[in-house]
């Protein structure tokens, strides 16, 4: 395990020390402690972060299929099935290029 050495004020080592008393632990288990939980919450961020451009992301491209599809009856499945062909044709197109050395 690596050692490091921080320099903090005395208030804050005093109330370190007040803490890690009661959670019944030594200091550096409290300081790790500590950090992994402040990691946690930054994950929490983070992740909830990711949602929210999801769900921009998901409602922008719903209001641009609402203009393109806007007055048209469409079969959402058959339409999914086309993207979904076409994206493998790309792919197939793709690897064929790879294996030509046309890249």
């Amino acid at each position: 395990m690596a050692r490091i050495n921080i320099s903090v004020p005395d208030e804050f080592l005093s109330k370190v020390d007040m803490y890690k008393r009661f959670k019944n632990v030594n200091r550096s288990q409290f300081l790790i402690d500590a950090a992994e939980e402040y990691f946690s919450m930054i994950d929490d961020e983070i992740a909830s972060e990711k949602r929210v451009k999801a769900m921009e992301s998901l409602l922008k491209t719903r209001e641009e299929l609402k203009k393109y599809f806007k007055g048209k009856k469409i079969d959402v499945v058959e339409e999914i099935r086309k993207m979904r062909e076409e994206r493998m044709l790309r792919i197939g197109e793709a690897a064929v290029e790879k294996t030509d050395g046309t890249e």
